[in-house]
């Protein structure tokens, strides 16, 4: 009713500890997924950024966004790294504002 759609975020591993590999959700409407997988914390924890390891879950046959990285450190800050889906309508509605340049969020004031 409000034009929002709601998201999941979690990992294929633990979508089936929390739910038993329930596959009901794509019932519920759309909703976005936006799961991790990371190998460890810091640099040496990445995996790649895109959508080459995903693997359908839950009846969820495609994701959004991908953490692909958690806890690096950056000029002083600790943050996650994520990669976005170029279908997603937000990264196209950025990309056409920016032509040829993608970006979705920023940590310093010249953003």
């Amino acid at each position: 009713q409000y034009g929002v759609t709601p998201g999941i975020y979690t990992s294929f591993y633990d979508w089936q500890q929390i739910t038993s590999s329930w596959t009901g959700l794509p019932s519920y409407g759309k909703v976005y997924l936006w799961y991790w997988h990371v190998l460890g914390q810091g640099v040496s924890g990445e995996t790649l950024a895109d959508f080459s390891d995903f693997r359908s879950f839950g009846g969820m046959s495609v994701a959004h966004v991908k953490q692909f990285a958690q806890s690096e450190n950056l000029c002083g800050l600790i943050l996650n790294r994520n990669v976005y889906s170029a279908t997603s309508k937000s990264v196209k509605a950025v990309s056409k504002q920016n032509k040829d340049e993608i970006q979705v969020g920023c940590v310093f004031s010249n953003c």
